[in-house]
């Protein structure tokens, strides 16, 4: 898809099409945003993409635009709603060895 890494698309968001604008963002950690620019066939296909995985995962939490069977239901799709949904907690240090009293 226009040259996007694996782990470009693994990362897109239902929100990253612009269907206004026949647009897809891409995130880049470290980088600044990224817009693709969708020729018409592309942008349709996007526009079936999501057609068809509503009529299979209507019910799905997963943000992400990309999904399959296991993503779209399974710990994924269930830890981003657990997560997003929880709130945080402070975390507890780990006991390390330098943290150990020294043995008598």
């Amino acid at each position: 898809m226009h040259a996007l890494s694996t782990h470009d698309q693994r990362h897109l968001l239902l929100d990253d099409l612009d269907h206004s604008r026949a647009t897809l963002l891409v995130r880049r950690t470290g980088k600044p945003l990224h817009t693709v620019y969708l020729d018409e066939l592309t942008y349709r296909l996007a526009r079936q993409w999501l057609a068809e995985r509503h009529r299979r995962w209507h019910a799905t939490t997963s943000p992400y635009l990309l999904v399959t069977a296991h993503t779209a239901t399974g710990p994924t799709a269930c830890a981003w709603t657990a997560s997003s949904t929880r709130p945080s907690t402070p975390t507890t240090p780990s006991t390390s060895s330098a943290s150990l009293p020294a043995p008598p």
